[in-house]
């Protein structure tokens, strides 16, 4: 019956749906006069209510990115150690709108212009978040659809066996010892969460496909949900501070995130996200068959 439960959670988590058109915003933070980039620049994003909606700390390449709840005015409040901190004007982001900033920092007055939108770009669709992160590289490892493709057959769980921070660990598949299910696994604090491996310094990951979180037991593993061929493109962190912070769960996202994005629709190939309703329609209808 736990076995079951479990499943049924896991086939309605795939039948909802991804997610629409996407606020992005990025940027650089660059040193007034030099423009050379500024690291570690604390940047909190804020709201007409002036409430903090998105907090991010630029890169060593002075950058920063992240998505906004809603459209809107937004303003940023900027500080930096070595910085004089001030709060931008305000700035407009349409529904659906991508908006690259350009914040100039000074040491003893605030610049003329401390804000300068440098690009806007309609990004619709459930991707665009991904799209974003894929061009700006913050923090996590990246896995194209081009390194996919070059590793036909492979396995889902085979595509994360070289990412940093992340094992691939075998557990036995329910009752049956020769049945084994591969999980993904991360060092973290949560000892003993990987049930039937015998390091318990490994814990699980929170595990996102396109944006919806689901949940891998030895019963239900990821590669049970799709095949490689079918993903676009995933997202490793290895840490709760890396994970984008619309995915940051508190303690259940402790020791890191996986993010699967699966591939929009081909040409003739019917709409994207078949493949959550024919699985999860699938084994909905063998878990009502179960519990009779």
């Amino acid at each position: 019956m736990r076995y079951q439960l479990r499943l049924l959670i896991a086939c309605l988590c795939i039948l909802l749906p991804g997610r629409g058109g996407a606020q992005l915003l990025s940027g650089r933070a660059v040193e007034e006069g030099t423009l050379a980039p500024v690291r570690n620049v604390e940047i909190a994003v804020l709201d007409s209510d002036s409430t903090a909606v998105l907090r991010l700390v630029t890169d060593s390449a002075g950058s920063f990115s992240g998505v906004l709840p809603r459209s809107g005015a937004y303003q940023l409040s900027v500080e930096h150690i070595s910085f004089l901190a001030y709060r931008s004007p305000a700035f407009e982001v349409a529904r659906g709108e991508s908006v690259q900033l350009e914040v100039r920092l000074g040491r003893s007055v605030v610049p003329l212009d401390p804000l300068i939108v440098t690009g806007r770009a309609t990004t619709i669709g459930r991707l665009a978040g991904f799209r974003e992160r894929q061009r700006t590289r913050p923090f996590g490892t990246i896995i194209t659809r081009e390194q996919i493709e070059r590793r036909p057959g492979a396995a889902v769980t085979d595509l994360l066996r070289v990412a940093p921070g992340v094992s691939i660990v075998s557990v036995p598949r329910g009752a049956n010892p020769n049945a084994m299910a591969q999980m993904i696994a991360m060092r973290g604090t949560r000892t003993g969460e990987v049930e039937g491996f015998g390091d318990a310094n490994w814990c699980l990951p929170g595990i996102f496909v396109d944006g919806v979180r689901i949940q891998q037991t030895a019963e239900v593993p990821v590669d049970d949900f799709f095949r490689a061929d079918h993903l676009e493109g995933v997202e490793v962190y290895s840490s709760a501070a890396r994970i984008p912070i619309e995915y940051q769960q508190g303690s259940t996202v402790a020791c890191g995130a996986v993010l699967f994005w699966t591939r929009q629709g081909e040409p003739g190939g019917g709409r994207s996200g078949w493949w959550r309703w024919a699985l999860g329609l699938g084994a909905f209808g063998g878990i009502l068959l179960l519990m009779r």
